[in-house]
């Protein structure tokens, strides 16, 4: 393929990599009214959105989860102890106990809450269209890679509307770190470990079409 082809087929990528972006905030946006979480606006790829929050400090839904955090200690401390992921999730489960405790005694709910949860998800929406640019810059061009792009990208932008959607549909129930606590595991582990999973796909594909010569 000439390099003029080449670069006509990337170009086309690039602006679906950006359709995507932009097109994928729609049912997000669809999920967060039809389910009453709050009001969402978007702006080409950016979005702003005005969360229901509860505007008292709300005791169950704090001690269900101290509850399951104990519970979590207690079957890592007896059934994963001698496994090398268990200082993650000691670390992960000690994080949480420590924001619960910390609110349940405080009460300090966060301030402008909905501008940080949007500014989150633009975030994320920023750092997923930067990296399959990257990914496009540094993998050689073939047509069958360009439908792994094309599936990476509604992978990634989908399950960031999934894990953002989730999320916004359980912040309203804790008031201060609690919260951002469980923004970071709905951003990190969410959202963005999907992501990391699909640019893998996209290497490992191209790594495939390369060994048998499809790309050269």
């Amino acid at each position: 393929m000439d390099k003029a082809g080449v670069l006509a087929k990337i170009t086309a990528l690039v602006l679906v990599n950006l359709a995507a972006a932009v097109l994928s905030i729609v049912p997000f946006i669809y999920m967060i009214g039809a389910l009453r979480l709050g009001n969402c606006v978007s702006s080409y790829a950016t979005l702003s959105c005005d969360l229901v929050r509860e505007p008292v400090f709300l005791w169950p839904p704090y001690i269900i989860l101290l509850v399951a955090a104990l519970a979590a200690l207690a079957a890592t401390s007896i059934l994963l102890f001698r496994f090398s992921t268990a200082p993650f999730f000691f670390f992960m489960i000690a994080t949480l106990l420590f924001c619960l405790v910390f609110d349940m005694i405080l009460q300090l709910p966060v301030r402008n809450f909905s501008r940080l949860f949007s500014s989150t998800f633009n975030l994320t929406t920023v750092v997923m269209f930067f990296s399959f640019l990257f990914m496009m810059v540094i993998t050689r061009f073939e047509i069958r890679l360009g439908w792994r792009f094309f599936a990476a990208m509604m992978q990634s932008y989908l399950m960031r509307d999934a894990a953002f959607a989730f999320y916004a549909s359980v912040q309203g129930l804790y008031a201060g770190m609690t919260a951002l606590y469980l923004l970071f595991v709905a951003f990190a582990f969410g959202a963005f470990t999907i992501h990391i999973m699909s640019i893998a796909g996209i290497w490992r594909r191209s790594a495939e079409l390369r060994d048998d010569g499809a790309i050269v």
